[in-house]
């Protein structure tokens, strides 16, 4: 069946939706509004969550834990629960 712009669902596909198509007057401004909001989604959705993601690899990437000093956590996270313990 070829496209009728307004026309309605007549073929039965059911993912077809005749509210979401597009008219004359979007085809004008849709293209600066769409660019203006895919930008905003992606400094808010995309760039500041990257960002935080980055930033938290690096802080975890250059914490200095050696097995020695893991060790050395451990036993004092121990010897605090024996020593609170009645």
């Amino acid at each position: 069946m070829p496209y009728r712009e307004g026309s309605a669902n007549t073929s039965g596909d059911a993912l077809a939706l005749p509210a979401l198509r597009p008219t004359s007057a979007m085809a004008t401004a849709l293209p600066c509004e769409l660019l203006d909001g895919v930008t905003k989604l992606a400094h808010r959705g995309i760039l500041a969550p990257a960002v935080v993601l980055l930033i938290s690899f690096l802080a975890v990437y250059h914490y200095p834990i050696t097995r020695e000093k893991h060790a050395q956590i451990r036993a004092e996270l121990a010897r605090r629960k024996s020593s609170s313990q009645p």
